[in-house]
């Protein structure tokens, strides 16, 4: 479909999903616990997995582990050395604990009860990635510690009036959108050949969007609309099309659009610089529509070839 004018929609370099933290001091071992190695299978060389890795510390996991794969019998001795792990590398230490009740445990010294509830009212300000057009607020490993192991993501999307989450996918991820306000138009299209599907969902209705699948959501009402995206990882990570897109060589990029003939160096440069920062972006057709403010220099007729 041709276009008098084009808008290229983008996020900000804090994608949804950020890498998770994963610091450069190593852990430390605890003081309070040690290893002793046994030849024989002894009641004291064969303690529950559970008491095991709950009485070490996160180097003793990694060398129990390792070691244990090899033939190697360990008993921890000592009192309990998981409270006297480093807080201030959590997320290194549940990446290196052996199981979920270890995770738990560390997470449960780590700030109580508490560390298991994420609250989207008051959300990390790692968590939040705002546009001009509304905001995303994620709950990823990176987030939300709890969630480290447990293949589970969320996110909550605040649509305004006329809002677009720009076209992206997720590498490492399926999602699952459930409408709580208002109605959503999705599209998605998981690769070159395949069917682009196009749905509205509205209130407590809800589609997916296949790992890998580029995809879009837009609000086409004037009033604000919400919905959640559900995530089969804790690190879905997000790669938006238009900046991706325009970072590669300008004369490669020439050559993809059609060469010279159609676009020149001086309209990719003009392109890379109006491209707004912000995971949700407005439309400018909608926004004339619903008599709001607009914004953006650039604006596109239809949404994907959209009809108003």
């Amino acid at each position: 479909m041709m276009f008098n004018t084009l808008i290229i929609l983008t996020a900000t370099a804090g994608a949804l999903a950020a890498p998770l933290d994963a610091r450069s001091e190593p852990c430390t071992k605890s003081s309070s616990a040690t290893w002793q190695s046994s030849s024989s299978m002894g009641p004291e060389a064969t303690a529950s997995s559970a008491k095991l890795m709950a009485t070490t510390s996160t180097a003793d996991w990694s060398t129990a582990v390792a070691t244990t794969s090899l033939g190697g019998n360990y008993t921890p001795t000592g009192s309990s050395a998981v409270s006297a792990l480093p807080t201030k590398d959590l997320t290194t230490e549940l990446l290196l604990a052996p199981n979920q009740i270890a995770r738990i445990q560390i997470l449960s010294n780590a700030g109580g009860n508490e560390s298991f509830v994420f609250d989207y009212n008051n959300p990390p300000a790692a968590a939040v990635v705002p546009g001009p057009a509304g905001k995303v607020t994620a709950a990823t490993g990176s987030s939300f510690p709890a969630l480290i192991g447990l293949n589970s993501g969320m996110a909550l999307f605040e649509v305004n009036a006329c809002g677009l989450v720009a076209p992206h996918l997720h590498p490492r991820s399926d999602e699952y959108i459930f409408v709580t306000k208002g109605q959503i138009f999705t599209q998605f299209l998981t690769e070159t050949g395949s069917e682009l599907i196009s749905n509205k969902i509205t209130h407590k209705q809800g589609t997916i969007f296949p790992k890998g699948s580029v995809h879009l959501e837009f609000n086409p009402t004037c009033d604000k609309a919400e919905f959640v995206g559900a995530f089969n990882s804790e690190d879905p990570g997000t790669a938006f099309i238009a900046p991706n897109f325009f970072s590669f060589d300008e004369e490669l990029i020439l050559n993809s659009l059609g060469g010279s003939t159609f676009i020149s160096g001086s309209d990719i440069e003009s392109i890379k610089h109006g491209i707004p920062h912000g995971a949700v972006v407005n439309v400018l057709e909608c926004l004339n529509r619903c008599g709001l403010p607009v914004n953006q220099k650039r604006s596109l007729r239809t949404v994907m070839g959209i009809e108003n």
